[in-house]
């Protein structure tokens, strides 16, 4: 099932994310359990940054996908540019 959310070089990465979720939600339990709800709160903050993270990741899947059809269907060229501070890299 991962294996159709995300592109076959993130599915790794997703797994991990998603194991590292499972890890924090099973520590706020047991933080709610003994009444810590300061640290139930931060785990709660980084289990929301984990999905954001995870959501973003489904979404360039998707955004991929969705280029390809396009580029089959209407024989247009697209190209997929990814910035960082220091370089810019495009792919054919």
């Amino acid at each position: 099932m991962i294996e159709k959310q995300f592109i076959k070089e993130d599915v790794p990465v997703a797994e991990s994310k998603i194991d590292s979720v499972k890890e924090l939600l099973y520590l706020a339990h047991q933080e709610l359990k003994d009444g810590n709800y300061e640290e139930v709160a931060s785990l709660a903050g980084s289990i929301r940054n984990i999905s954001e993270d995870l959501v973003r990741m489904n979404n360039k899947g998707l955004l991929i996908k969705t280029a390809a059809e396009i580029q089959k269907k209407h024989g247009v060229r697209i190209e997929l540019v990814t910035r960082t501070e220091r370089t810019e890299i495009i792919e054919y």
